[in-house]
């Protein structure tokens, strides 16, 4: 950790997407997806193109800013992802879980 002139404690960071991730470290590719309320849901989806279109991927869950959900659940739409449910949550925010139709 470093502090800055102005006694700001400064944590490097880094990221990496989770398409990178599975590659890089030799993950198993998951059959489930939730991706929390912090950051750009939108954001960390594209990040993860690769694994949203495979066929062992099974469920996503997303909390997200209400006014969000139906963006969300129509950029996922054309990859064969369905709204399983939508749930309100306090505070504006909504809990939307898609799933891979059965068939």
């Amino acid at each position: 950790r470093g502090f800055g002139d102005d006694g700001v404690v400064r944590q490097p960071v880094t990221t990496v997407t989770l398409d990178e991730a599975v590659r890089r470290y030799e993950l198993p590719a998951p059959s489930h997806l939730r991706l929390g309320p912090s950051g750009s849901v939108l954001a960390v989806a594209s990040g993860a193109a690769r694994i949203l279109e495979l066929d062992s991927l099974k469920s996503i869950l997303f909390t997200l800013p209400a006014e969000q959900a139906d963006t969300v659940v129509a950029q996922l739409t054309p990859r064969r992802w369905t709204l399983a449910n939508q749930i309100p949550l306090p505070r504006g925010r909504a809990q939307v879980e898609l799933a891979r139709p059965l068939g």
